[in-house]
């Protein structure tokens, strides 16, 4: 089951981005989903790149750029559609 990275607080979205960084993050994909096998290493990536975009969106709400944040917060939603069913929350 997916983690909900929306939900998350920003020091465990930090840990979330950093657990699921690399080029093949097979690891990642076994822990969260059970295998690595039928997409599930793509969601990892998928997530993870959602959860940076997230992360930065927080950062630009904190310093009131919230233009910018809106952009990174788009990037969630387009990554969020095309998640498969299973890496969604």
């Amino acid at each position: 089951m997916a983690p909900n990275i929306d939900a998350m607080d920003t020091e465990t979205l930090h840990q979330f981005a950093a657990d699921t960084r690399g080029l093949r993050p097979r690891t990642a994909a076994r822990r969260i989903f059970g295998t690595a096998k039928d997409g599930r290493t793509k969601a990892i990536r998928q997530l993870n790149a959602y959860a940076w975009n997230a992360i930065t969106a927080r950062a630009c709400r904190m310093r009131g750029d919230i233009e910018t944040a809106l952009r990174y917060e788009d990037i969630c939603h387009r990554i969020f559609d095309t998640l498969p069913e299973f890496a969604r929350w």
